[in-house]
């Protein structure tokens, strides 16, 4: 017939364990923060053709979620996510143009010293003629 396949308690524990990690992990759903924008505050403004830098300092309310805050803390990683849509009118001498900007941005900081560790963005600009 066949091998006698011998059975113990850890190991029923450890399937057992891994079968509610698994519907755990596939039950939570991520959800979007929550928070309140209390003031903006532009620091730097510089052009240097072509590239405009510009620094803001965001003072916001993290009245949602403070304990997933605290854990990135501790991680010492968190990422923060944005999307800007500008609109507005240049005008140079008597020409006026309608232009519209989009900014996508992805960064992944550290929150207790404030380093960026990695950062993307992408952005699209469209001029009205």
């Amino acid at each position: 017939m066949g091998k006698k396949v011998k059975w113990s308690w850890g190991s029923a524990l450890i399937g057992a364990a891994s079968a509610v990690a698994a519907t755990a992990i596939i039950v939570a759903k991520p959800k979007n923060p929550n928070f309140h924008l209390i003031s903006i505050n532009l620091t730097s403004f510089k052009l240097n053709f072509p590239v405009l830098d510009a620094e803001l300092i965001l003072t916001v309310h993290l009245a949602h979620h403070a304990n997933r805050f605290f854990s990135d803390v501790a991680k010492r990683e968190m990422v923060l996510d944005a999307a800007v849509d500008i609109e507005g009118k240049a005008k140079v001498l008597w020409w006026d143009h309608k232009f519209k900007v989009h900014v996508d941005s992805h960064l992944t900081v550290d929150p207790v010293f404030l380093d960026v560790i990695d950062q993307e963005n992408s952005s699209e600009l469209e001029i009205f003629t």
